[in-house]
């Protein structure tokens, strides 16, 4: 079993996640079909549903991290030198999706209007915050992140 929101470009390498949305047997199947690829297996805290959800990139060297992400996907950030700040606001982690933003390019977003804290944040670690309304994402239950394609970035 395998989500595409489980899977996550880090410096060159997978990081997949591994919860109640993709198991260890899809990454034994990724490293099957994908012998050179170095993948990077780290649990999904019981809080989120995807990997996404604990952390989305800001930057190659930047991630903004759910404070319910485990020592274990902290500990493979730090080893491969990319720093996290924690959105530790959760009225809008949770209620706004803060967290659940479209990185445009290093450190420029497309996120939430109504996050000013979080916002303020970001802005703060040197990311440039491009802001919209998601009033109708948010009756649905989801964000930005959930309704776009990515096809190219940068």
């Amino acid at each position: 079993m395998f989500e595409g929101a489980d899977a996550l470009w880090v410096r060159g390498e997978l990081f997949v996640g591994i919860g109640r949305r993709t198991d260890r047997a899809a990454v034994a199947e990724l490293r099957r079909v994908f012998p050179d690829l170095s993948v990077v297996e780290v649990p999904v805290p019981a809080e989120v549903q995807h990997l996404l959800g604990a952390m989305d990139l800001l930057d190659d060297d930047l991630v903004a991290l759910h404070p319910a992400a485990g020592p274990e996907l902290r500990a493979a950030l730090a080893a491969r030198e990319v720093r996290f700040l924690e959105v530790d606001h959760a009225e809008e982690r949770d209620g706004c999706r803060a967290m659940n933003f479209v990185a445009l390019g290093p450190r420029v977003i497309l996120m939430p209007a109504h996050c000013p804290v979080t916002r303020a944040r970001y802005e703060a670690a040197g990311v440039r915050c491009v802001k919209v309304g998601i009033d109708q994402y948010l009756r649905a239950a989801g964000g930005i992140g959930c309704v776009t394609g990515i096809l190219r970035r940068g």
